[in-house]
């Protein structure tokens, strides 16, 4: 039988906000209390309190070697934290710098004394993404644009192996051997298959058993796996309690989407079409007494515009279009005085929640997979209520779900929507 090491705190560093907040959602729903972190690396905590600390390095849109450089900051305060996992968030299609902000995860830890193999798999299947001979496969579809194992070996000074899915489908104890073999042989980066929640929770129980210190790298689908594992929760219902509880609701919902993928504009034109839905032109300002005569709407949605062919939706351009929307969001929570928001795309959600002054967000349930409702406190103290998602994550119902259980947040009917639907513990 396998030995399983479990250890009850994990630290999960992404390279943009909406993936530390899909990480932080999945830990809480796998019964473990989970929080996200907004602040630079000098003011990181030295010391962490026990469940999942999720932090964003805001490094996807530099160059490789600057984002190694944001990496190496982070990791010189917390690498010698003692009695942690460690997990790097990716991109679930493979945007970023993920190779060398591996290798700055792997100076660091070396120089505190810890030396990690990194096992490899971004599958994401509660989004209905997965890997298969290394390559990314979306609802059905394989992407042949590029390979998870030549990635690697392109972006990282690491030797790199791939493990495909015969493998990772074998007995548990020769998937184990098998990542232990090449270790020995010489790999330091594991790129593995999978398309299942089963694959990944087989090569989380392998890697724990085979592989002597490790350093998880996945999208939200494999700390989900991980999460559950560490928790320990079994067949009891696991429940976890916030300091910070729910305000009462204040005026409408507003709702920013700074995503230009498809999937976040058809969720913008399905959220249009609800009954008492304003929606503020993106080309324009918002005037403060359209936002003040507008409390009656149960949601205000400001949005980018659909890009057209030409248009960059990564890079400075992006972050300054981010930008403005964010500055507009913000009128518009003073002005209104609402405390629930919904934040789609990671540049916007860091531009929006740092001019509020949040520095934490603590994980109170989990929408939809991947998609935390959370509270922070913000710079004049008060209370917000705080949705998160990835731009192009979900499906065209998933704004006007989110709005809907912002709505609801802290009602007698709110109870623990995403406890009940996604928690395995339940199961």
């Amino acid at each position: 039988m396998m030995e399983r090491r479990r250890l009850g705190r994990l630290l999960v560093l992404a390279d943009d906000l909406t993936g530390a907040a899909d990480c932080a959602a999945r830990c809480f729903t796998a019964g473990m209390p989970a929080h996200i972190l907004l602040v630079e690396a000098d003011a990181l905590p030295e010391s962490l309190g026990s469940g999942a600390t999720c932090i964003s390095a805001d490094s996807r849109h530099l160059t490789a070697a600057a984002a190694a450089t944001r990496v190496a900051a982070i990791m010189a305060r917390l690498a010698g934290v003692q009695g942690v996992r460690w997990y790097k968030k990716i991109d679930s299609t493979l945007r970023g710098n993920i190779g060398a902000e591996l290798d700055a995860m792997l100076d660091s830890l070396a120089e505190s004394g810890r030396t990690l193999t990194v096992v490899v798999s971004p599958a994401f299947p509660a989004q209905r993404r997965g890997v298969e001979d290394g390559y990314l496969v979306h609802a059905g579809t394989a992407s042949r644009a590029g390979r998870l194992p030549a990635l690697l070996q392109q972006q990282s000074r690491r030797p790199v192996a791939h493990i495909g899915l015969e493998t990772v489908r074998m007995q548990p104890d020769a998937l184990a051997a098998h990542m232990r073999r090449l270790r020995q042989n010489g790999a330091e980066m594991l790129a593995v298959d999978a398309m299942t929640d089963e694959d990944l929770a087989a090569i989380c129980a392998a890697a724990t058993a085979g592989l002597r210190d490790v350093l998880y790298c996945g999208s939200a689908g494999l700390v989900s796996v991980l999460a559950r594992e560490m928790a320990e929760c079994g067949k009891q219902p696991c429940t976890t309690r916030s300091v910070l509880p729910i305000p009462p609701k204040r005026g409408y919902v507003v709702v920013a989407v700074g995503s230009g993928s498809v999937m976040a504009h058809a969720q913008i034109a399905r959220l249009r079409s609800m009954p008492g839905c304003m929606t503020i032109e993106a080309g324009r300002a918002a005037q403060p007494d359209e936002l003040a005569t507008a409390l009656d709407a149960q949601a205000a949605l400001f949005h980018l515009p659909k890009p057209g062919r030409d248009t960059r939706v990564e890079g400075p351009e992006a972050r300054a279009m981010a930008n403005r929307l964010a500055q507009r969001v913000v009128d518009a929570l003073y002005v209104s005085g609402a405390n629930r928001l919904v934040l789609a795309g990671g540049d916007t959600a860091m531009q929006v929640l740092a001019r509020l002054g949040i520095l934490r967000l603590e994980v109170q349930d989990e929408i939809q997979p991947g998609m935390p409702l959370a509270v922070g406190e913000d710079a004049s103290g008060q209370t917000r209520v705080v949705a998160l998602k990835a731009g192009n994550h979900g499906t065209e119902d998933s704004l006007v779900e989110i709005v809907r259980a912002l709505t609801e947040a802290g009602s007698a009917q709110h109870g623990r929507r995403g406890s009940s639907a996604h928690n395995p513990c339940h199961m």
